[in-house]
């Protein structure tokens, strides 16, 4: 079973399992490729997660997390899966509202209303992380200056 260890915008961090519709493709991703393929691929995207569990609705609170790790186990770790809808960091950068669109899906207003907070705070945090590194062009030109 593949399994998601995803950061939270509370800062806590949960393992999730990943979605059935996206697990059985992965799976074979996992046999060819190890953990080498779409399992890198995921880390540090953005998933959606449900932070309650599932009413007799088949509804829960959802949000939005960071990906830390994908990893298979045997057995099941977690009772809650993942959604299948994901976004990139890249995408997040160019459009919170695009990424919003795509991961709303058919939630709740309240559901929705945290997906797009969290996605917001995401990208902040994102926007920050890219802030505070140095440019490769800065970094070639201190090195040429140290010279």
């Amino acid at each position: 079973m593949i399994h998601v260890k995803v950061l939270l915008p509370n800062g806590k961090t949960e393992v999730f399992l990943l979605a059935k519709k996206i697990s059985k493709g992965l799976y074979w991703d996992y046999k060819i490729n190890g953990d080498k393929g779409v399992f890198q691929m995921l880390k540090g995207c953005y998933i959606t997660v449900p932070v309650s569990q599932y009413n007799d609705k088949l509804q829960a609170k959802m949000t939005t997390g960071k990906v830390l790790a994908v990893f298979w186990k045997h057995r099941q770790d977690s009772v809650l899966f993942t959604r299948s809808q994901f976004v990139t960091e890249d995408h997040l950068l160019e459009s919170l509202k695009e990424c919003y669109r795509y991961l709303r899906h058919d939630y709740d207003k309240v559901s929705r209303g945290r997906i797009f907070l969290s996605l917001a705070y995401w990208k902040f945090k994102a926007k920050k992380k890219m802030s505070n590194m140095p440019s490769i062009a800065g970094q070639k030109a201190q090195q040429l200056w140290k010279a």
